[in-house]
């Protein structure tokens, strides 16, 4: 199996990163629901990023559709990038130059990556992303912003340490600025797995509920780490 070194680097270079990362997602409308992570969090002073693809199916309100929805599926290419602050604790963030930017904390309470067993971490992650729908879905045409607020717990098992399976219910508090401030709930899960370890590849896929339109977000992602 061919293995990297993680990368090392000092704070000021893992941040100049994590700002270039932040400054790219504000240039960039579909949000993915892919985490690309499992439970452990990134290891004290280290980073780590990568890359993934995940194909994502939306239910939109539309005029043109005859019961009020319109679906629409996306294959949305995501990069991302992790850094561990302190033991059990790590900043990240991650998007699509078309598209979003989310960016996060993730908390370790037990487990990690050299222990084998169960794993539990708690987190929240912000989601900002712009959607435009054209005259025709809607009258008149509309751009709308919107940043979700999303609370995830991170549960998972480790066989060694270079297999993880887990699993992650979440909560997202949606709000979207039009011409005035809309709140709407999302419920769902993410379950995937993880395999090798400098180098690492995750396979997942996961579903939320959209209380407001009574729809279902599936989603179906691979990522690799470095």
């Amino acid at each position: 199996m061919l293995h990297l070194n993680r990368v090392r680097v000092g704070g000021l270079e893992a941040w100049v990163l994590l700002l270039s990362i932040s400054l790219a997602g504000v240039l960039s409308g579909c949000m993915s629901t892919a985490q690309f992570q499992g439970v452990d969090t990134v290891p004290k002073g280290e980073i780590e990023y990568g890359v993934g693809a995940s194909y994502v199916r939306y239910e939109v309100a539309s005029l043109r559709a005859p019961d009020g929805l319109e679906t629409r599926r996306y294959l949305v290419p995501s990069f991302f990038l992790r850094r561990g602050l302190f033991k059990g604790v790590e900043f990240h963030v991650s998007g699509s130059l078309t598209a979003w930017f989310s960016h996060g904390m993730k908390f370790q309470l037990l487990g990690g990556r050299e222990k084998n067993g169960l794993a539990l971490s708690l987190g929240w992650d912000f989601h900002h992303y712009y959607t435009f729908t054209p005259e025709g879905y809607s009258s008149p045409a509309t751009t709308t912003s919107h940043t979700d607020l999303v609370a995830p717990v991170y549960l998972g098992y480790r066989f060694d340490p270079d297999t993880a399976l887990y699993v992650t219910p979440k909560y997202v508090l949606r709000s979207r600025l039009q011409d005035f401030v809309g709140i709407t709930h999302a419920a769902g899960a993410t379950a995937g797995a993880e395999f090798g370890h400098d180098k690492r590849f995750f396979v997942e896929g996961g579903l939320l509920r959209d209380w407001s339109l009574k729809s279902y977000i599936p989603n179906f992602g691979v990522g690799m780490s470095f």
